[in-house]
């Protein structure tokens, strides 16, 4: 095998490598990419499902609160009239419409913290979608990058290979090895 076809094969098999080299790279990001985006939406899937149950929980807080003021209610009343007090006039009246307002406010609270813990886990699962998507985008442009870089250096090492064979050529040299 002569010098000048030896280097020939070498750079092809230089090039072939590279743009190799350069396809895994790219199947390498993309599949990352890939596995970070699906699991970016599985946590984002969890986030929601927590914001759901949030607000059954607030909904059972409020219906375990109502139950427990309806019971001091009927206490009042009760104690009230246990002391011959009319229930339904003067400040036997406020008193229960008080607790009427209390509860009201106390009901509106609960339900408020349960909808502000699921508005922070519907806004986390949000974020981890954009997360996924921008790693997802990363892993393209990373693939690209790859895929564009293993091309250049197989097109160098072929222009590499090519010159050589020009200045061989041009050279006029006639020597020969083997490789064994």
């Amino acid at each position: 095998m002569s010098n000048q076809s030896a280097f020939q094969t070498a750079s092809f098999t230089q090039a072939g490598a590279e743009l190799a080299g350069g396809i895994f790279g790219a199947v390498s990001s993309s599949t990352q990419g890939g596995i970070a985006q699906r699991f970016a939406e599985l946590n984002a899937q969890a986030a929601e499902l927590r914001a759901e149950q949030a607000i059954r929980r607030g909904e059972v807080a409020v219906s375990k609160f109502r139950k427990s003021s309806k019971i001091l209610k009927g206490r009042q009343k009760a104690a009230i009239a246990g002391q011959g007090i009319e229930v339904s006039s003067g400040s036997a009246a406020q008193i229960l419409e008080e607790t009427e307002r209390m509860t009201t406010e106390d009901v509106i609270e609960i339900r408020n913290n349960a909808w502000r813990e699921a508005f922070g886990l519907r806004f986390e699962a949000i974020s981890l979608r954009g997360q996924g998507s921008f790693a997802r985008l990363q892993a393209n442009q990373d693939a690209f990058s790859s895929l564009l870089t293993g091309g250049l250096r197989a097109t160098g090492a072929l222009q590499t290979g090519f010159n050589f064979a020009s200045d061989f050529r041009n050279s006029g040299a006639k020597t020969t090895f083997s490789f064994r």
